[in-house]
């Protein structure tokens, strides 16, 4: 049997998760033999501080884990929380244990407990989360500074300390809040970079990719029809070698606004490359002589410079099914793209 087979499968094989998961692991059995030895060899003192070490290390990797989380560095659900809250707390409990064992250190532990107040701000992005925080850290320690009295300590003057880490903690949250909306916003137009088109503003083929299962499961939910467009544009070639690649990506560009004006807003257009173009849709398939129609009476508003050299003329292939369920996008897609040529051969359109 290797080594390696005694880890977690979800860390098996990543260097990085199964190092952290090793040293975790060798921390805690060293610190647990600490507390051991320290149960038989001292009043009892040392067997609490060994236990408080078992503590901190259990808490501190969540904390590390859980500011990741707030800002957005590791993608999760809201779930994830709990394990923060669960790593605050078990700090909480060392720094109260440390309270009752030493209520003569009471200054500094508080200003400790405090500082785990803001943290919570820092690492925790549920507010309900951040307020049992609060309470358990406030509560506890009210507790704890009663039972242990510690000498010369001011209740007032403590008290104020906290309500001022619960203020820190809130901007801190704030703040993490911020920063986690600027990542998803940076994310976010990444995301809408690669798969927009950058000429059109379409969404591009790798878009389509991503959206089209969309409107394929909407139209399947709803048991209705889905249907598929294929847009070319003709003699595409003559205005790039007549006119130049300018004047080309004018007519690209006029065709993807053209296919926006009539496609309903619930149709997915995209560019699919080159002078191609699709649209996806739910429901029954339109006529691809009216579309054609629709079309070249937008694209007639063209300069006259523009349309002297070419016919403003788009050829569309259409297939649709009555039921979404009977269809893939794959195949949806070279029906139509079919559809598309065989009607250029019947209407002996150019492919120049």
């Amino acid at each position: 049997m290797k080594l390696t087979d005694a880890l977690p499968a979800r860390i098996r094989g990543k260097s990085h998760a199964a190092t952290v998961y090793v040293a975790l692991v060798a921390a805690s059995v060293l610190f647990v033999v600490y507390g051991l030895l320290s149960a038989f060899t001292s009043d009892g003192d040392n067997w609490r501080n060994g236990i408080s070490g078992v503590l901190l290390i259990a808490g501190l990797p969540c904390l590390v884990m859980a500011r990741a989380i707030a800002i957005g560095r590791i993608s999760t659900t809201l779930s994830i929380d709990r394990a923060a809250l669960t790593g605050l707390l078990l700090l909480a409990a060392t720094n109260y244990q440390q309270l009752a064992v030493h209520p003569a250190a009471a200054e500094s532990l508080t200003a400790q407990s405090c500082l785990m107040v803001v943290m919570a701000g820092l690492v925790l992005r549920s507010n309900v989360m951040q307020g049992l925080a609060w309470l358990g850290f406030l509560l506890p320690w009210l507790i704890v500074v009663a039972l242990a009295r510690p000498p010369h300590f001011s209740l007032g003057a403590w008290l104020s300390t906290w309500l001022i880490a619960f203020m820190l903690s809130a901007a801190a949250s704030l703040i993490t809040a911020t920063e986690r909306d600027v990542a998803r916003g940076v994310l976010g137009s990444v995301r809408t970079a690669a798969s927009t088109d950058a000429l059109t503003g379409l969404v591009n083929r790798s878009g389509f990719g991503e959206q089209g299962p969309r409107v394929l499961a909407l139209a399947r939910r709803h048991h209705s029809g889905v249907w598929c467009g294929f847009v070319d544009v003709d003699g595409f070639k003559a205005v790039n070698d007549e006119l130049g690649h300018d004047t080309g990506d004018q007519v690209l560009i006029a065709v993807a606004r053209a296919i926006v004006r009539v496609a309903r807003e619930s149709d997915l257009p995209a560019r699919w490359g080159g002078d191609e173009f699709v649209i996806l849709g739910h429901g029954l398939e339109p006529d691809p002589v009216d579309l054609e129609t629709r079309l070249r009476a937008r694209l007639e508003r063209l300069p006259r410079e523009i349309l002297d050299h070419w016919p403003a003329t788009v050829t569309v292939g259409i297939a649709g099914v009555v039921d979404a369920n009977e269809t893939d996008l794959a195949g949806l897609i070279a029906a139509a793209d079919a559809a598309m040529y065989q009607r250029r051969r019947d209407l002996g359109r150019s492919l120049r």
